[in-house]
Parts: C-alpha cells; sequence; structure tokens
C-alpha cells in the first residue's frame, strides 16, 4: 500500500526558476510586429503617417526586447514569493497564474503595490525548474 502526500506540508514547498530569454516568444513577438508593418501597407494613409507608424513600431520592439528579464522568481517556505528584476529583490504576493506545460503565466503584486506579470514558456527555463514550478502552482491557493 502506498503512502498519501502530506496536504498539510504543502504551504511549505519551495521553488526558484531562473528564466532566460524564450527563442520561441521571441520570434513570435518579431512576427507579431512584421504582421502590423505588413498591414499597414495595404491602409490608405499618406506616406509620412506610414513612415511615422513604423518608426514607433521598430522604437516599440527594441524597448520590448531591451526589457530586461527577471532574473528570478522564487518561493519561500512560508509561501510568500519574490521576484529579482534588475538588482532588487522584491517581497510579492502571487494574485494568479495560468499553468500549462509550455507556458506559466504568473501575475504578482509587490510591497510598493505595482504589479508585475512573468510569462515562462518552457523554453525560457531548465525543464525541471518549470516541471517543479507546475506542482507548486497547481497545490496552491491564490492569496
Amino acid at each position: 500500500m502506498g503512502t498519501s502526500p502530506d496536504w498539510s506540508n504543502r504551504s511549505s514547498m519551495s521553488v526558484e526558476v531562473r528564466p532566460e530569454r524564450s527563442r520561441s516568444l521571441t520570434a513570435l513577438l518579431v512576427v507579431a510586429y512584421l504582421a502590423a508593418a505588413l498591414a499597414l501597407l495595404e491602409l490608405p494613409v499618406p506616406l509620412y503617417l506610414r513612415v511615422a507608424t513604423w518608426a514607433m513600431l521598430g522604437l516599440s520592439l527594441f524597448r520590448t526586447l531591451a526589457r530586461p528579464q527577471p532574473a528570478r522568481v522564487w518561493r519561500r517556505g512560508d509561501g510568500s514569493w519574490g521576484l529579482r528584476m534588475g538588482r532588487r529583490d522584491l517581497d510579492c504576493r502571487l494574485l494568479r497564474w495560468f499553468c500549462h506545460p509550455w507556458l506559466c503565466v504568473l501575475h504578482f503584486k509587490d510591497e510598493f503595490g505595482r504589479r508585475h506579470a512573468v510569462v515562462l514558456p518552457a523554453d525560457a527555463a531548465d525543464a525541471d525548474e518549470h516541471r517543479r514550478l507546475r506542482v507548486v502552482l497547481n497545490l496552491s491557493r491564490p492569496d
């Protein structure tokens, strides 16, 4: 006979994920921006407006790709979460999440009231870290 898992200890489960930039998400983002730029060719607008819109699309893509990824996401033993953004460690509450074998989306609120969303495709983290994160999320409840 097998033993049942200790459900009273599930809030003390900890996990740490060190995400990297996802190649698939970056490719999808570039394709979406290119589709928007190509769709602009079909609109009956003056040339100067097209050029200005293309410049804004290019700047937006550059800023999106240059935005730093979180260096670390972890869950502490007491159930709270930590998020390292740049050089700062933030104490966060996990508000809600979406969990799938190919993608995890985490919505946090830090101690200053700011909200952060962390998108973790399967190729953005080590496979074992991603699996452990999914297990912890499936066993936890939102704050």
